[in-house]
């Protein structure tokens, strides 16, 4: 190759690689100034997510050695809202499935549920706790059309004896 057409060469990929370079920073410039505030939001709502954990408690018991409180595990029907589709299909199925049971659940009180925790939607939503044990076998039957649906094992406060004596 001569001399001057490498140099011509050189010179056209430099100039394309500082091209390069300046709509990049100008894209960048673009997104810094003018899409600021969006980015800003997302950042800011991605941030801190609140979890909550439940404690494990124990048992308490009375001095002549009789249980006061106990935990009992029971299920609990929850809904994820976040990211599935089919979300109002597994709704209406779901309120078939749970008529024989609680009559009074409906579409529009599961809705009612998302909507108390429209702020928390990554947290699924709890729509009924102690649910018996036939009810769980049809819902883990029906798990593949009711996308989001889960049923969770979790513990509960019980008194034996009642209330009162705890207090006191």
């Amino acid at each position: 190759m001569k001399r001057s057409n490498l140099k011509t060469r050189l010179k056209v990929y430099s100039y394309c690689v500082i091209a390069l370079l300046a709509l990049l920073c100008v894209r960048l410039a673009f997104v810094q100034i003018f899409l600021n505030q969006q980015f800003q939001t997302q950042a800011k709502d991605n941030r801190v997510r609140l979890v909550p954990v439940k404690a494990p408690r124990g048992e308490i018991y009375a001095a002549d050695g009789e249980v006061l409180a106990a935990n009992e595990l029971v299920y609990t029907l929850n809904l994820s809202y976040l990211g599935v589709s089919g979300q109002d299909s597994a709704i209406n199925r779901l309120e078939k499935l749970l008529q024989p049971y609680y009559p009074e659940i409906n579409e529009k009180f599961i809705k009612e549920k998302i909507e108390l925790q429209q702020y928390r939607l990554f947290e699924p939503v709890v729509l009924m706790r102690d649910i018996p044990w036939e009810l769980v076998v049809k819902l883990e039957e029906n798990r593949q059309e009711l996308p989001g649906v889960t049923v969770n094992v979790e513990p509960l406060r019980s008194y034996p004896q009642g209330r009162w004596p705890v207090m006191f």
